[in-house]
């Protein structure tokens, strides 16, 4: 727990009483903001379920060795440890197969897309999945523009961001879809100069990417602007995924070619990527997220013992108040 405090000057004209006035209603305006940021941070969960005592990540897959040699696709919600190798199908369903990128979106749903070309039609599907049993809610056809190399849910704003194919199906978009919507074109945001292999989005409602490049950026998710951090030195030769473990803050992030996949954990402060462990069936990811836990999530408090000063004397003005522990 800590009290801030906040000095404030006035013009010369201004009464003590028509200062304290003022004081106060910016006062009540700058906690009203430190709470609604505060009340942000309370929407998130923290996503660290575990099972067996060991962390947990949920995924698409888009393909496996094994179907390959058996001859059997088997697509589904799938479970990865982090701390060692291991997949384990929750449930099989063929609308589960996000070539055209999947998050969970919130609220006990996953948003997955799909497309197929058939005679030089593109065919996309968009599903809403139920996370609880991993059903599907309902389906709509879309278009190729909206279709994503991968997708992150962001809890501040509530919104889908993504990397797009653009109008011309030459290059790539940072923009946005509507889960609820996506019988609609995405929305964008801005051109990108290269592709990216993952997006997502940290605890505190940043969101970060990984370029086709390897490059780890910090994304402006209203203008598009992109901070490079650091180069990773990871790249893919398939479509692939990644998402940010809220507890660590590392972005989790798999690599696929022809001889072998793995995953990686990154590091937001200097792009530095250790590998975890290589998948073993030679996976190829989609849609990767961690999973809810409510019994972690965020409980922070209000700010308290809000008080306002106004001397008449100096023309200032002084607004206190106690933030929060947690």
């Amino acid at each position: 727990m800590a009290v801030l405090t906040l000095m404030f000057g006035f013009s010369a004209g201004m009464s003590a009483q028509e200062g304290e006035v003022l004081l106060k209603r910016d006062a009540a305006k700058a906690a009203n903001r430190v709470n609604r940021q505060i009340k942000a941070v309370q929407t998130v969960k923290p996503l660290d379920l575990r099972t067996g005592g060991g962390k947990v990540i949920r995924t698409g897959v888009l393909s496996k060795d094994s179907w390959i040699t058996n001859g059997a696709q088997e697509f589904g919600m799938y479970e990865y440890p982090v701390a060692a190798y291991g997949s384990t199908c929750l449930k099989r369903n063929g609308d589960i197969d996000p070539t055209g990128g999947a998050t969970y979106i919130g609220n006990g749903k996953y948003f997955s897309t799909s497309y197929l070309v058939y005679f030089g039609m593109t065919l996309v599907n968009h599903y809403l999945i139920d996370a609880n049993n991993w059903t599907t809610i309902s389906s709509t056809s879309g278009m190729a523009e909206n279709i994503a190399r991968d997708l992150a849910y962001d809890f501040v704003t509530g919104k889908v961001y993504g990397c797009f194919r653009n109008d011309e199906q030459s290059g790539y978009v940072f923009g946005t879809i509507d889960p609820n919507k996506s019988d609609e074109k995405r929305t964008v945001i801005t051109s990108l100069a290269e592709g990216w292999n993952a997006v997502s989005v940290d605890r505190y409602g940043k969101l970060y990417a990984i370029a086709v490049s390897g490059v780890l950026y910090e994304v402006d998710k209203g203008s598009g602007a992109m901070t490079k951090i650091g180069d990773t030195g990871l790249t893919s030769k398939y479509q692939t995924t990644g998402a940010i473990d809220p507890e660590t803050n590392k972005f989790y992030f798999v690599t696929c070619f022809d001889e072998s996949s793995s995953l990686y954990a990154v590091d937001l402060q200097t792009a530095k990527a250790e590998k975890v462990y290589d998948l073993t069936d030679g996976e190829q990811l989609g849609g990767m997220f961690f999973p809810e836990s409510a019994a972690s999530d965020v409980t922070l408090s209000a700010v308290t013992n809000l008080s306002a000063f106004f001397d008449d004397a100096t023309r200032t003005g002084v607004l206190s108040f106690v933030a929060p522990a947690t």
